[in-house]
């Protein structure tokens, strides 16, 4: 499992550096090494995290075309509360508290921080929730995947 989670993490890596440097030609670039270094690592974590998820669910489905359909229907809302579209502190409260329970949002904190120097939580809790969710990811994902039947 961890061999398929490292090959899936290794494509979103590389896709998203692509978009780093492309950011980086139109002027938004982190300030300095130790930023990209942490950028780096929340791509890490983020891509590692949501592989693990997949891998996870992919293990119990039995209908693989169903298996596009509910990744889509978990990983959207993730993606629309992390705040990587809209400003997650100007949302409404109740909105503003589904997003603090999102994993993504703090993923998205993180790389916004890095790079324009400006984010809503300190990186250390960033680095946190990230890092636990990734773990907690990973070991969901080893455990069902080990239980898969042949």
């Amino acid at each position: 499992m961890l061999g398929k989670a490292i090959g899936g993490m290794t494509t979103s890596i590389l896709q998203g550096l692509l978009l780093l440097l492309a950011a980086a030609a139109v002027g938004v670039r982190p300030s300095g090494i130790i930023e990209l270094l942490q950028i780096l690592v929340f791509m890490v974590l983020i891509s590692l995290s949501f592989v693990s998820i997949g891998l996870a669910i992919a293990s119990r489905m039995e209908d693989p075309v169903a298996f596009p359909i509910v990744m889509n229907f978990l990983i959207m809302p993730l993606f629309f509360l992390s705040g990587a579209l809209y400003r997650v502190d100007m949302a409404p409260t109740w909105l503003s508290i589904l997003s603090r329970i999102d994993p993504l949002t703090y993923g998205v904190d993180g790389i916004r921080g890095a790079i324009l120097g400006t984010s809503q939580f300190p990186i250390w809790l960033d680095f946190a929730v990230l890092g636990v969710f990734a773990v907690v990811m990973i070991l969901l994902g080893g455990y069902l995947f080990k239980k898969i039947k042949a």
